[in-house]
This record gives C-alpha cells, sequence and structure tokens, in this order.
C-alpha cells in the first residue's frame, strides 16, 4: 500500500501493522486525533527537543542523544498525540522487531520525556 500526502510516499511493511496504528488512532476522541504526529513528524520534534536541550545548554543530553542519532540507536515511534497537554507516543511492535528495535523506540521516548503506549500485533 502507498499512500501518497504532499508529495512523500509511506510504503506499508506490514498491514497488520498499519491497521492497529489506525484503531489506535480512530479510538481516541476528536480533540486528540486532531494532534496526531506521524512518525515523520516525530522525527523533526526529535531535532526540535535537540535544540532546545542546546538552548538549555544541557551538552549533556545533547551528546547523548546526538549520538543516539549518529549512531542509529534511536527510533521515532509511529505516531503520538496530545493527552492532558502532554505527548503521547504510540508504538506497534511485531514479531520482526528484534531487542535493539525496542530499545530505539525507548530510547526516542526517553529523549522527548514522553509516555509511550506499545502494542503487540503479529
Amino acid at each position: 500500500m502507498k499512500v501518497g500526502i504532499s508529495g512523500q510516499w509511506y510504503r506499508s511493511a506490514s498491514v497488520s501493522h498499519d491497521i492497529e496504528v489506525l484503531k489506535k488512532y480512530m479510538s481516541l476522541p476528536l480533540e486528540a486525533r486532531l494532534t496526531w504526529q506521524t512518525e515523520k513528524e516525530l522525527q523533526i520534534v526529535l531535532y526540535q527537543t535537540l535544540q532546545s536541550y542546546e538552548q538549555l545548554k544541557d551538552y549533556e543530553k545533547v551528546e547523548e542523544i546526538t549520538g543516539l542519532i549518529e549512531d542509529k540507536k534511536i527510533s521515532a515511534t509511529d505516531g503520538a498525540y496530545e493527552s492532558n497537554g502532554k505527548l503521547q507516543l504510540f508504538e506497534v511492535i511485531t514479531r520482526n522487531y528484534t531487542f535493539e528495535d525496542i530499545l530505539a523506540k525507548l530510547l526516542f521516548t526517553d529523549a522527548l520525556n514522553c509516555q509511550i503506549e506499545m502494542r503487540y500485533t503479529r
């Protein structure tokens, strides 16, 4: 499946994965759905977070996140939405995920100082 929005293309690697993401999105109240951010948008949020740490002169956190990005050990989640004024991350885990894949999602969660909901699907 390919979906194009604003010149960007999404290629589905797992229909069951995408269905779980859609189920989560559709289960949210409209107010939360209006704040939904995609994985691509969350990559931008990571860079904005990195910039905010730089402005706060938290160089330890800057080095930590920069190192994770350079080593490709951090990965944006499938989506996120606002709940009670806070960003809530969402990730669907498939049987193809390795320990490192899951760890990369948890490191992303830590970098953004958010909560995450993980759901497993086959």
